[in-house]
This record gives C-alpha cells, sequence and structure tokens, in this order.
C-alpha cells in the first residue's frame, strides 16, 4: 500500500509542476507571482524525481516508467478542465488507449 501511495504522490506531483509553469506563464517569468509559481514547479518536479528514485530500489523500470506516463495524462485533462483547452474525440481515444498500454506494460 505504501508503494502505491508513493507512486499516486510521484505522478500527482509530476503533473501539478507541468501545471504550475502554465500558470506562470501568462503572468510573466519576470514577476514575483511568476517567480513564485516557478518556484513551487520547480519544488514539485524535485518530488517527483526523489520519489521515482526511491521507487526505483523496489519496483522495476520497465514497470515503473509506464506507471509514471500517466502524468501526462492527467495533465493534458486537467489543461482542459483548468484552461479550457479542448479535449477533442481524438485527444481522448488517445488518453483511453494510452492508458490500456500502461495497464498492459505496468503489470
Amino acid at each position: 500500500m505504501k508503494i502505491i501511495m508513493l507512486v499516486l504522490l510521484g505522478i500527482a506531483s509530476s503533473s501539478a509542476a507541468q501545471l504550475l509553469l502554465k500558470k506562470a506563464g501568462p503572468v510573466g517569468l519576470r514577476t514575483l507571482e511568476g517567480s513564485f509559481w516557478i518556484g513551487v514547479s520547480g519544488l514539485n518536479y524535485l518530488l517527483a524525481f526523489v520519489l521515482y528514485a526511491i521507487l526505483l530500489k523496489t519496483i522495476p523500470i520497465s514497470r515503473l516508467s509506464p506507471l509514471m506516463t500517466v502524468a501526462v495524462m492527467l495533465t493534458v485533462v486537467a489543461g482542459g478542465v483548468l484552461w479550457g483547452e479542448v479535449l477533442t474525440m481524438r485527444l481522448a481515444i488517445g488518453i483511453a488507449l494510452g492508458l490500456v498500454a500502461i495497464v498492459f506494460l505496468a503489470f
């Protein structure tokens, strides 16, 4: 159960880092607010990296890497929800196929 929680936290922190970078963009990287979001994003990337390194001690990379790619799919969906980016049927099918591939690769 602990391993599953670490994987989920790694996925969430990787996705959050990407979303925070997106949030920093419109306010400008040279502003205090933009710098704040970049800093929080960096901390999330650091957390994801550390968790990945810890998890590699118990999970083979051939299993862990596909699991962590869920972060990409989560980010695509969150981008659609948070910023109104278009989620087309083609994109939804691609995400679904990606999830199926992850199941086959990881388990």
